[in-house]
Order: C-alpha cells, then sequence, then structure tokens
C-alpha cells in the first residue's frame, strides 16, 4: 500500500517525500529478518505439503522463508516506479530476473545436481537481480537530484500510515502464500 503514498506525493510534487516512502519500505523489510529466519526455522512444522513431498519441499521452502523479507525490498522499490506511472521499468525487472531465475535454476539444478534447493536458490537469486537493478536506478543520479533517493531518511509517523493502511491486505497476502506453498 506504500505506493498510495508515493503515487499521492508524487502527484503534488512533494518529490523528497516519495523517496521517503521508499525508504521507510526498505527499514521496513530489514526489520523482517528476524521473522524470515524464524518462519524458515520452523518451516518444517509450518507446512501442509503431503509426506511424500516433504523431503524435497521443506528445504526449498526453508531457503524461501530465510530470504522472504527480500520480497518486501522489492515492493518497497517498485513503489518508487509504480507512483510515477513508468510501469514499464518493473516489466524490465521481472523480465530480468525470470531470465535469471531459469538461467540459474537449471544450472544449479543440471550441473550442481542441487535439484529443488538448486531451484531455490535460482529463485532468490532471480528477485536479487530484480532488486539490483532497481535499487540502480532508484538511486542513479537524475533520480537522486529530483527525488533525493540518496538521502536516507526516516518517518516513523508516514511508517505508521503505511503499515496501519497496509496491514490487514499483507497479513491476507502472507497467510495465502504460507497456505500455498
Amino acid at each position: 500500500k506504500n505506493s498510495i503514498f508515493t503515487s499521492q506525493y508524487y502527484g503534488d510534487k512533494q518529490y523528497t517525500k516519495v523517496s521517503t516512502c521508499v525508504w521507510q519500505m526498505i527499514f521496513f523489510s530489514f526489520l523482517l529478518i528476524p521473522l524470515a529466519l524464524a518462519v524458515s526455522f520452523f518451516s518444517d512444522k509450518l507446512h501442509i505439503l503431503p509426506d511424500y513431498l516433504c523431503v524435497y519441499g521443506i528445504p526449498y521452502q526453508k531457503i524461501i522463508f530465510s530470504f522472504s523479507f527480500t520480497f518486501f525490498l522489492y515492493e518497497a522499490l517498485t513503489t518508487f516506479f509504480v507512483g510515477q506511472g513508468k510501469t514499464y521499468i518493473l516489466s524490465i525487472s521481472i523480465i530480468l530476473g525470470c531470465i535469471v531465475n531459469v538461467i540459474l535454476s537449471i544450472f544449479f539444478i543440471k550441473v550442481f545436481n542441487l535439484g529443488t534447493i538448486g531451484s531455490a536458490y535460482g529463485t532468490i537469486l532471480g528477485l536479487l537481480a530484480e532488486i539490483l537493478f532497481l535499487g540502480y536506478l532508484f538511486l542513479n543520479k537524475s533520480n537522486n537530484e529530483i527525488f533525493k533517493t540518496r538521502t536516507i531518511s526516516y518517518d516513523f509517523s508516514l511508517l505508521k500510515k503505511i503499515f496501519k493502511l497496509g496491514l490487514p491486505t499483507g497479513f491476507v497476502n502472507s497467510l495465502t502464500q504460507v497456505s500455498l506453498i
């Protein structure tokens, strides 16, 4: 729901607040690291996989959950571009991430014989490629001149507003993700 605030500030030409919204979500994603690691640690008990799939599914699930905070980091960066209506940048990042994911998954599975673990590594590295691409664009010179993206700013009241608006939807989405894995 951060994109609501970034769009509002962009429309009002309050450009420094646009990057402040993004920074709040970046901070929030890093705060989720302990939770992600805890969920990963207990993921062998937090699943609905049939017994015959646990051998393959649990190791995959542990890796994905360990890096689940990166999904929020990705979302934080996407809101910067969505708020400006530059959704084509997201399409490019998704294509890049998918290419990295497929190539590395095949590499880890075929060359290193890692099976589902190799697929998890490919998935995470594909997402990290998307984050690096969007992060580079977010911090580039022109965006920094207009939006002051390199100025790390913390605004607890804004984070509370974002969190209050996004918590119900985020909670339901998280439950849906957990039940699908």
